[in-house]
């Protein structure tokens, strides 16, 4: 029957902890932030092909006068939400991925080396 003993100190485990709680505490209230903006977004949206369809009744009133289908009055709209959702998420998710890429190293050199410096290591 062997013993194996553990290499760290009980400080190093409570370091450990808290880091990770820091962390974690972090991680939600970076999460709740985005919940927030993505709301926002969608309302942003909501609101502007509002504005669109209510500057547009009149067109679409001709195009029902002139036999076009509601069906198709709806595709329009449909159409114009789709392109700027198209417009806004190709950079968004561009500068998303960047984001990310760029803040995931930043933090994951941080904890690394957490457990050695304590607080004051740069980040």
């Amino acid at each position: 029957m062997s013993l194996t003993y553990r290499t760290r100190q009980p400080d190093e485990d409570i370091l450990h902890g808290v880091v990770r709680d820091h962390f974690e505490t972090l991680r939600a209230r970076i999460a709740d932030r985005e919940a927030i903006a993505l709301g926002i977004a969608v309302l942003g949206i909501y609101a502007l092909l509002s504005y669109y369809t209510s500057r547009r009744t009149r067109e679409f009133g001709v195009r029902l006068a002139l036999g076009a289908t509601r069906a198709r009055i709806v595709r329009l709209v449909v159409d114009y939400a789709i392109h700027i959702v198209l417009i806004g998420l190709l950079p968004g998710v561009l500068l998303a991925s960047l984001g990310r890429a760029t803040s995931s190293a930043s933090w994951s050199g941080c904890i690394r080396t957490a457990s050695r410096c304590g607080w004051s290591c740069p980040c």
